[in-house]
């Protein structure tokens, strides 16, 4: 539907009007937005109701002041050059201790795999790795019987479902219907 918008934005409307949502796909637009005016865009109250349980008071789902604390401190913490020096550090070395090693040994007992499912680990492991400091070490389906490669799927599947409910409350046309879900325990 984008695609056929000639300004390439798009505003979907839920049932009965109560909420909006805006897609851009406009690269000046989208700088505009996420870039150059910033702070004059909030996401609101809805995107913060549904992204709460999973990221709290967190850079990606609060707005305003506490949105430019957060960033000036993220910004003191990380510069452009160390951040992709760490970076760089962290997925040569998951390249080296776990995805050369994993496809050696599938290579070895000559068996297929799930391309898509061993990038999405080694993602997720890199991901984790980064923004939490831990190697999860998901990768590592033969060594199931480590701990630290138990536990690292644990959370993967974990985190993999709270993304699932997350993204289907944002889906829900009623944002009542999950409000009360959550509050009586019921379902996800």
């Amino acid at each position: 539907m984008l695609s056929q918008t000639p300004s390439s934005t798009l505003q979907v409307k839920t049932l009965l009007n109560l909420s909006h949502d805006i897609y851009i796909a406009n690269p000046s637009k989208v700088e505009h937005l996420l870039l150059s005016n910033f702070p004059n865009y909030v996401k609101g109250s809805r995107f913060y109701d549904v992204l709460h349980d999973l990221l709290i008071h967190g850079i990606f789902s609060i707005d305003g002041n506490l949105w430019t604390i957060q960033c000036k401190i993220a910004s003191h913490e990380f510069n452009i050059k160390s951040l992709k020096h760490f970076i760089s550090n962290i997925v040569n070395s998951e390249i080296s201790n776990h995805l050369i090693p994993y496809l050696s040994k599938i290579c070895d007992k000559n068996r297929v795999i799930d391309l898509q499912n061993m990038l999405q680990k080694f993602g997720f492991d890199n991901i984790c790795n980064v923004a939490l400091g831990t190697d999860l070490a998901c990768l590592y389906l033969e060594n199931m019987h480590h701990t630290q490669s138990m536990s690292g799927l644990s959370f993967a599947k974990s985190f993999d479902d709270t993304v699932d409910i997350c993204s289907s409350r944002f889906m829900s046309s009623l944002s009542l219907v999950w409000k009360m879900k959550r509050f009586f325990n019921i379902g996800y």
